[in-house]
């Protein structure tokens, strides 16, 4: 008999994260807010933050790895029912509500700003969360792509779709055709600890890449264990992870600040549920 769910209670958490794509639209003037439809759930800014983000460690290498600067983290409290099947409407309703226009800050291309505006509809894609150790990482050593000791192989520099790489990692996770493309396979890549690294291993404009690969891993280990919960299925006795995740974007037809391209996480577990936008932009 598998592990069963707990109800989901009548408050839980959410947690957003807003990061940029290394084009964005320019600032764009505050909408006004229209009435909103009647919505079975409201949200409210919570107090308490994500401790491995919020890190000094973690804030001090997102900024030197260009991304600080448009990373914007919140979380918020939810009240009323949750079903997965009904994601994209909960997404949408929770972009729309009054606790977090206004709260929820989204990347421009100078700075980060409130987030105003009305959201009709999202598109949702659930990604997997099955990783549950860093083993999943031993693939690049065992291909040549980072030394045993650590070391990220070097390359000659080259380019591609505008992200210059010089190193044998970052250039796995921007060409298409690259030699180590076999490394992981499709539906490996649509793990969320697979996005959450190439995030940060890719960077941003401003990126001061690293020679060893451990701060990658060490910093995607600390937010992939803010945003998701493990437990061990006492039928099985594997662990696994208690999170439904979604990958998401607003629809072109609505109004908001909120830009096309901007994707964004939003992972469930039955206690919490957390959003996070802009960690998979540039792929």
């Amino acid at each position: 008999m598998g592990a069963k769910r707990l109800p989901l209670p009548h408050l839980s958490d959410v947690a957003i994260a807003a990061g940029n794509p290394e084009q964005l639209d320019d600032d764009a003037p505050a909408l006004a807010r229209p009435a909103a439809a009647a919505s079975p759930w409201t949200f409210v800014p919570a107090d308490h933050q994500m401790p491995n983000f919020h890190s000094k460690s973690t804030q001090d290498f997102l900024e030197k790895w260009g991304l600080q600067q448009w990373t914007h983290a919140q979380r918020y409290k939810y009240s009323g029912p949750w079903k997965a099947k009904h994601a994209e409407a909960f997404i949408a309703a929770f972009l729309n509500s009054p606790g977090v226009q206004g709260t929820f800050k989204v990347a421009t291309r100078e700075k980060l700003v409130p987030f105003l505006g009305h959201v009709s509809a999202v598109s949702a894609e659930a990604l997997r969360t099955t990783v549950t150790n860093m083993n999943f990482f031993d693939k690049l050593t065992d291909a040549g792509v980072v030394r045993p000791s650590g070391h990220i192989v070097r390359m000659y520099e080259d380019d591609f779709d505008g992200v210059t790489v010089s190193d044998a990692l970052r250039e796995l996770l921007v060409n298409e055709d690259s030699e180590h493309a076999y490394v992981y396979s499709d539906e490996e890549k649509q793990e969320f600890i697979f996005q959450l690294f190439k995030w940060l291993a890719i960077g941003g404009t401003m990126m001061q890449f690293e020679d060893e690969a451990a701060p990658y891993f060490d910093t995607a280990k600390g937010i992939y264990k803010d945003f998701l919960t493990v437990f061990r299925n006492p039928g099985s006795g594997n662990v696994e992870i208690a999170n439904c995740l979604f990958v998401f974007a607003r629809e072109a037809a609505s109004t908001s600040e909120l830009p096309t391209y901007t994707d964004a996480f939003c992972a469930w577990l039955p206690l919490r549920l957390y959003l996070c936008s802009g960690f998979v932009s540039r792929i």
